[in-house]
C-alpha cells in the first residue's frame, strides 16, 4: 500500500511576541517533527516514531497544545501504517480532546481526515466504510483550499475502491487529480496515480494498472520520495510477475531492493530478497 499522507505535517507557529526561550523550544519541537515526517516518508517507521514521540514529550513539557496535536496526528497515521489500531485510535482521540478543550479550530480539517483514515483502515463492514465516508464529508466543511478538498476526494476514492464501487472511485480520484494537476501538487498527483493503479489492478486491468503505477513513479522520482518510490517499484514488479513477464519483474524487484537497502528499510529489503530468490 502507498505510504499514508502525513496530514499533521503542517506545523503551526505561535505568536512572534513569545519569549526567546519559548521560541527556541518550539523550533526544536517542530524540527523534530519535520525529521519524523522525512523518516516516515522514507518508510523508516521505527525511526519516525522515535522523533514523533520525542516531539510529543517536548510539547507536553512546555504545554504547547498546537504541537501536541500535530505530533499526535502524525503518530496516529504512523500506528495505522503499522496496523496498531488501538494505539492509533488513542492518538487521534487525544488530539481531538486537546483541540476541543483548548478551543483550537485550525486542526478540525486534519483531525476529521484522521478519523476518516482510521475508520477506513480498520473497516471490516459496510458500516465502518460509511463512518469513514461521513468523516471525510464532514472534513470538506473545514477545507479552506482546493488542495485540501483534493485530499478528501482522493481518500473517498480509496474507500470506494475498497467497497468495489470502481466507477465512483474513478470519478472521485479523477476529481482530485485534476485539482492536483492544476495546482502542480506533485505528491498529490503521485497518490492519485497510485490509487488509480490500485483501482485498475482490482479490475484485473493490468495494462491500466501499469500505466498509472509508472505515472506515480514519475512524480515520486521528481519528489525524491524514497518510501513511495519503493511502493511504486514493488507494484510495477508485481504486475509484471502477474502477466508472466519474469525479466521485467526481476528488474523492478531488484530496483526496489536497492531502494530499500539504501534507504534503511530492512524489513522490505528482506522480503524483496526472498521474492527475487523465488523468481530465479
Amino acid at each position: 500500500m502507498k505510504k499514508i499522507v502525513v496530514l499533521g505535517s503542517v506545523l503551526f507557529l505561535l505568536c512572534s511576541c513569545a519569549s526567546i526561550a519559548k521560541n527556541t523550544m518550539q523550533k526544536k519541537i517542530e524540527d523534530t517533527l519535520a525529521v519524523g515526517v522525512t523518516e516516515y516518508k522514507k518508510g523508516n517507521l521505527s525511526s519516525a516514531q522515535i522523533f514523533f514521540e520525542q516531539a510529543l514529550k517536548d510539547a507536553y513539557a512546555v504545554d504547547n497544545s498546537d504541537d501536541e496535536i500535530s505530533a499526535l496526528q502524525n503518530l496516529s497515521l504512523l500506528y495505522l501504517q503499522k496496523s496498531d489500531f488501538s494505539t492509533a485510535s488513542n492518538a487521534i482521540f487525544t488530539a481531538k480532546r486537546i483541540a476541543d478543550k483548548e478551543n483550537i479550530s485550525n486542526y478540525n480539517f486534519s483531525i476529521l481526515m484522521g478519523f476518516g483514515k482510521y475508520y477506513q483502515e480498520i473497516a471490516s463492514s459496510s458500516a465502518d466504510y460509511q463512518t469513514a465516508l461521513s468523516y471525510y464529508q464532514s472534513s470538506l466543511e473545514w477545507a479552506n483550499k482546493e488542495e485540501e478538498k483534493a485530499l478528501v476526494y482522493n481518500n473517498i476514492g480509496i474507500v470506494k475502491i475498497k467497497q468495489g464501487a470502481f466507477d465512483e472511485a474513478f470519478d472521485w480520484i479523477e476529481k482530485s487529480r485534476q485539482i492536483h494537476e492544476s495546482k502542480k501538487v506533485l505528491e498529490g498527483l503521485a497518490d492519485n496515480y497510485f490509487n488509480l493503479g490500485e483501482l485498475y489492478r482490482k479490475k484485473n486491468d493490468n495494462p491500466g494498472a501499469l500505466t498509472n503505477y509508472f505515472l506515480a513513479l514519475k512524480q515520486d522520482r521528481a519528489l525524491e520520495n524514497s518510501g513511495s518510490i519503493l511502493e511504486d517499484l514493488k507494484n510495477i514488479a508485481a504486475i509484471y510477475e502477474t502477466i508472466g513477464d519474469k525479466d521485467n519483474a526481476l528488474y523492478y524487484y531488484s530496483k526496489a531492493l536497492k531502494n530499500a537497502e539504501n534507504s534503511g528499510n530492512i524489513t522490505s529489503a528482506k522480503t524483496l530478497n526472498e521474492k527475487i530468490s523465488q523468481l530465479h
